[in-house]
């Protein structure tokens, strides 16, 4: 799937959880996870481009709901998926930004939710230091 396309449904399914109910977004979000099912397999190149696929419908069963340790558990995956996609296909650039945005997702999960992933979050106790 193109980065075009990638960039589109991702915009689609940004603006629908913004504006839309959380009702009328579920199934929204069906009708854009089927389109970028359907867009994906039709730019079918070779395995590697179901990376994508996989990565954005991630993506969007992350958001359903308002569980933000859902989310970002979810784009810890889609992340690494697409730092495999751009290795695969030799895109140095897409793998270095997937590589700082897993990084900082990372950091940032780190220090809101623990160090556990998958469960529930352990807090993080830092000693001040004078």
């Amino acid at each position: 799937m193109s980065g075009v396309v990638c960039v589109l449904f991702a915009g689609m399914r940004s603006f629908s959880k913004l504006y839309l109910s959380d009702d009328a977004y579920r199934y929204f979000l069906g009708f854009i996870a089927i389109g970028m099912t359907v867009t994906g397999l039709y730019m079918y190149q070779n395995i590697y481009s179901l990376l994508p696929i996989i990565a954005n419908l991630t993506l969007c069963a992350g958001t359903l709901g308002h569980c933000r340790k859902r989310y970002t558990d979810m784009l810890v995956i889609c992340l690494s998926l697409w730092a495999v996609y751009g290795l695969c296909i030799g895109s140095m650039f897409g793998f270095i930004d997937s590589v700082f945005a897993l990084g900082s997702c990372l950091i940032g999960k780190i220090r809101h939710e623990g160090f556990r992933f998958g469960l529930r979050p352990v807090p993080i106790k830092v000693k001040a230091s004078i």
